[in-house]
């Protein structure tokens, strides 16, 4: 049985082919409720009501719906749970982002509220502590504009990490903008 792979509450961050948040079989139920609402009533044999279904007739239109489901719905809602993960994806990472840049800034605001004071080699300690920056040994000048290059080779290098970097481009130097 194939499932439908949507979610009317909130989506798991399993793979899209794992989703199984709404069975392709309740889809169908839902339509067969909306087309025929008496689809869930037993409709005895010798009454003569005209209200109800047989075990038969529901399974035909279960049939009938199950088709109309397939061909029209199902390869458009697994695109859009396909575009909802990778949205969910995303923004998970852009939280993570912003967590990592509350806490740096928290981390200034605090020290100086309790009467600290930061120095260049404090804040790059609590940058590094962060993700913002990143150290690395060089031995060499980076690129053209090489902040490390006045002091000399080897140095110790602090880089911005991905989470600085302007519009996902790598950054070169940590003077560039």
């Amino acid at each position: 049985m194939s499932k439908v792979l949507v979610s009317q509450d909130k989506l798991s961050r399993q793979p899209v082919e794992a989703q199984e948040v709404v069975e392709r079989q309740r889809m169908i139920e839902s339509m067969c409720l909306t087309w025929r609402h008496d689809f869930g009533l037993d409709k005895p044999g010798d009454c003569g009501l005209s209200s109800g279904m047989t075990d038969a007739e529901r399974e035909y239109l279960r049939r009938r719906m199950g088709s109309l489901f397939d061909h029209h719905f199902a390869s458009t809602l697994s695109g859009q749970c396909r575009t909802i993960l990778t949205l969910t994806t995303e923004n998970d990472a852009l939280q993570a982002k912003v967590a990592a840049l509350r806490a740096f800034a928290n981390e200034l605001v605090s020290g100086a509220l309790c009467g600290g004071s930061f120095d260049g080699g404090d804040i790059q300690d609590a940058a590094v502590k962060h993700g913002l920056l990143s150290i690395e040994q060089r031995e060499e000048e980076c690129g053209a504009v090489c902040a490390c290059s006045e002091y000399g080779f080897p140095a110790t290098c602090y880089r911005k990490t991905a989470l600085l970097q302007n519009n996902n481009r790598p950054v070169q130097g940590a003077r560039d903008e």
